[in-house]
């Protein structure tokens, strides 16, 4: 496969010594001696996945913020299967496609995936995690086949598909704070999924 980091440009865009930490768990240089002794046969995704989750683990107070917008938006508590979509569509995309290695795909692209995994595991219900209020207007009508669950508390486009997110938050456009704590709630939305179409390049 191709490498995230195919295009990067290591001297401009990234502070050294995080380039060195790149470097040093890098898959794409060291193969599997990127992976902890006895984690090999995991690999590095499950590896990191896991790592993370440590790390980010929400506090009570978010759990019971997740459980809450849970039921506000429907999420199924009968054990029907929900597949979470991340689809970035904002301010990742004002860039050149391939400025960071990454290349924006329309919204028929990422359904693709989705109706291969929907059919092949049976699942009906979409957990929705972006940044296109396009999209969210229109996805309820165009694939009536699913039931979307959106947090529309969140909120999505406006600025963020007109500047970059680094510019809007020095610009004092949108409220850092706000968009964190927005950020964290879809991630374990997304986590909390029994199946997830995105992109690693977002």
């Amino acid at each position: 496969g191709v490498s995230v980091f195919e295009n990067q440009n290591w001297d401009d865009d990234i502070p050294g010594e995080f380039v060195r930490c790149l470097k040093l768990y890098s898959r794409h240089l060291h193969g599997n001696d990127s992976v902890p002794n006895g984690l090999e046969s995991k690999g590095l995704f499950f590896t990191v996945s896991n790592i993370l989750r440590f790390l980010v683990r929400p506090s009570k107070a978010v759990e019971a913020e997740i459980e809450r917008t849970k039921k506000r938006i429907g999420w199924p508590t009968n054990g029907e299967k929900v597949l979470g979509l991340h689809f970035r569509r904002g301010d990742s995309c004002l860039e050149h496609d391939y400025a960071r290695g990454r290349k924006c795909d329309n919204f028929p692209k990422y359904m693709e995936e989705v109706r291969r995994l929907a059919m092949k595991y049976d699942i009906k219900h979409i957990y929705l995690a972006t940044d296109s209020e396009t999209i969210l207007d229109s996805v309820k009508t165009t694939h009536p086949l699913f039931t979307f669950l959106v947090d529309e508390k969140i909120q999505r486009g406006g600025k963020r598909k007109r500047e970059l997110v680094d510019k809007a938050l020095s610009n004092g456009d949108i409220d850092g704070c706000k968009e964190a704590q927005n950020v964290i709630k879809d991630s374990i939305l997304l986590a909390h999924s029994d199946a997830f179409v995105g992109k690693f390049s977002s």
